[in-house]
């Protein structure tokens, strides 16, 4: 994180005190993200599906013989016999390969919660500096409407020249589309977040 955005994120700390309000902390907002994101959702009953097939993976097929006969007069076929057999080590190759199938499933998980966690972290940071810039650019605007209602007056009893007048209003106007900028990217920004963690910011 650089200078500029520990800057602007103690700007917004600030404001939202001086306001009574209470920020969302990083760590709330990965909490949001991990209980919400459906990625992880879908990553997590693979992995609970994984590990109840490894639990019966190694277990030996039903021994039990089956015996089927038609009372009264049989015919070809009515009666049967069936028995599943298994090659010696077809057991411990499918329990291998069902841990295998489980790690690969918990690995993946990690892997979702760690780019939810990475991804929510910078949209949080990104949000609350747009957020700052755009209450920056607020007061901005402000402060320059102030100076332009100040510099038409001193225009009108000739203190200052048009010339001067003119720039004090360009000053607002470039605060104006700052500010229009900036709301924009703030929305973009809060989006972001949103869609992150499931509510809104």
């Amino acid at each position: 994180m650089t200078l500029h955005r520990y800057t602007y994120l103690i700007l917004l700390f600030l404001l939202t005190a001086l306001a009574g309000a209470e920020p969302l902390l990083p760590a709330e907002a990965v909490w949001k993200a991990l209980r919400f994101d459906p990625r992880l959702d879908r990553d997590r009953a693979l992995a609970e599906g994984a590990h109840a097939y490894k639990k019966g993976a190694g277990s030996q097929p039903n021994p039990t013989l089956q015996l089927s006969a038609v009372s009264g007069q049989s015919r070809e076929g009515a009666n049967f016999v069936s028995q599943t057999f298994e090659v010696a080590g077809q057991p411990w190759l499918r329990h291998r390969s069902a841990e295998e199938g489980a790690r690969a499933a918990d690995a993946s998980m990690d892997e979702t919660r760690r780019i939810v966690v990475k991804e929510t972290a910078r949209a949080y940071y990104d949000f609350w500096e747009a957020h700052s810039v755009f209450a920056l650019h607020s007061r901005q605007l402000e402060f320059a409407r102030q100076l332009e209602s100040i510099a038409a007056k001193r225009l009108e009893i000739g203190e200052i020249s048009h010339h001067e007048e003119f720039r004090v209003r360009q000053i607002a106007t470039n605060a104006e589309i700052a500010l229009a900028e900036s709301e924009g990217e703030l929305s973009v920004a809060r989006q972001k977040l949103e869609l992150l963690i499931g509510e809104s910011v």
